[in-house]
């Protein structure tokens, strides 16, 4: 189960929770009739605001995470793209002072190399995710 789903389920449960105590605590009160109605208009009125302020730090929460996580993205692609660069820019300085074959070869090299790199700062920023 997804981290939203579970808060999902632990908002609803204690909404559910807080209804069925206010409501039988009320239903146990020795009050009249029209006090009863009165404190049940009002615990549900509680209930309401809580719940509003309850969605509200869901919310807010989300944003931030949303955030964090177009962040890291925009890190690891500025990353990718400088090693990129720095590999294209070292293998056309390399190629000026050798041989076309033996530039090929490097250019192989270094593109494996890339990659390998590039898997490995994916993997941690997952780790630190």
């Amino acid at each position: 189960m997804t981290s939203g789903k579970k808060t999902k389920g632990y908002l609803l449960a204690a909404l559910a929770g807080g209804i069925a105590g206010a409501v039988g605590a009320l239903l146990f009160a020795p009050k009249s009739g029209k006090e009863l109605r009165r404190d049940i208009a009002d615990g549900a009125s509680q209930v309401g605001e809580k719940t509003v302020q309850l969605a509200g730090q869901a919310k807010d929460g989300t944003v931030r995470l949303a955030h964090q996580i177009g962040h890291q993205t925009s890190h690891l692609a500025g990353k990718a793209k400088d090693s990129a660069s720095q590999a294209i820019h070292n293998l056309r300085s390399w190629k000026e002072h050798r041989g076309t074959e033996e530039a090929e070869v490097a250019e192989v090299s270094a593109t494996q190399a890339l990659e390998s790199d590039l898997e490995e700062t994916v993997l941690e920023d997952e780790a630190r995710s």
